[in-house]
């Protein structure tokens, strides 16, 4: 594997967990789980 196709994954793993984390978030915040999300992805 080079190393523009790993960019290329990770720049796509990226935006996907992006969209998946706008989509998702107003549902989060109203359980109040927000901070735990942060505190886990940091």
């Amino acid at each position: 594997m080079n190393t523009e196709r790993i960019a290329l994954l990770a720049v796509t793993v990226a935006l996907l967990i992006g969209g998946v984390a706008a989509v998702f978030a107003p549902s989060i915040v109203d359980a109040g789980g927000l901070a735990s999300l942060l505190g886990f992805a940091l």
